[in-house]
């Protein structure tokens, strides 16, 4: 049984260095086929995945068991470290955009600022090809019409005034008229929505909740 487990250790650091680099299903597969070999080739009788001892079964149990821990483990890390290193990024983009709209000097450019970090953001997440419409209401003068960005449709444009109106989050995952193609996103001010936002993209962008909030 030594002399097994010996042989059986350089099998479970490959398992543990193809962790790192390969995707968790196919370090899985790896794995299981890594072990099904060893059974076939050390332990007895040879050629056979037939297992005569209890100890040699033992074994090759501990081995499958100690590669998929490992596997696991490292997936969890390599998932743990990409949702942080996320994260960062968003939060920079969020100060950046601060930053921006504090030096913008009129409501066009403001939105230009605004319309580029939003279609960053979707396309950092993977939904690259998002657009935006827009209305956002003068903040000088409460009669004054709406101003639109993005030539948004009648139907778009009546979404837009009534998500403003409402002053909540609709479309996809808001539980909102969730058959909208697109979210509809307040702006939300000290006295109320000062404007709204949609964002058009891919159908599985839409439910991407992480992606909506941070929108």
């Amino acid at each position: 049984i030594a002399d097994l487990g010996n042989q059986a250790l350089p099998l479970v650091l490959a398992a543990a260095f193809a962790s790192l680099w390969w995707p968790a299903w196919l370090a899985t597969l790896a794995c299981v086929v890594s072990v099904l070999a060893f059974n076939w080739l050390f332990v007895l009788p040879l050629g056979s995945f037939h297992v005569s001892l209890a100890r040699d079964a033992l074994l090759l149990a501990t081995m499958l068991a100690v590669s998929l821990g490992i596997t696991i483990l490292m997936a969890r890390q390599r998932r743990l470290a990409h949702t942080s290193e996320l994260q960062a990024r968003r939060v920079q983009a969020l100060h950046g955009l601060s930053e921006a709209l504090r030096t913008a000097t009129d409501l066009p450019s403001a939105h230009h600022t605004l319309d580029a970090a939003l279609v960053q953001a979707c396309a950092q997440a993977g939904a690259s090809g998002a657009t935006t419409r827009a209305v956002w209401l003068d903040a000088a003068s409460a009669h004054a019409p709406p101003q639109a960005f993005g030539k948004p449709s009648a139907d778009e444009a009546s979404g837009l005034a009534l998500c403003c109106q409402q002053g909540t989050p609709m479309g996809p995952g808001t539980r909102v008229y969730e058959n909208q193609p697109g979210w509809y996103l307040p702006a939300r001010g000290r006295l109320g929505a000062q404007g709204a936002v949609l964002i058009l993209a891919p159908s599985e962008a839409l439910l991407d909740a992480e992606l909506r909030r941070h929108a």
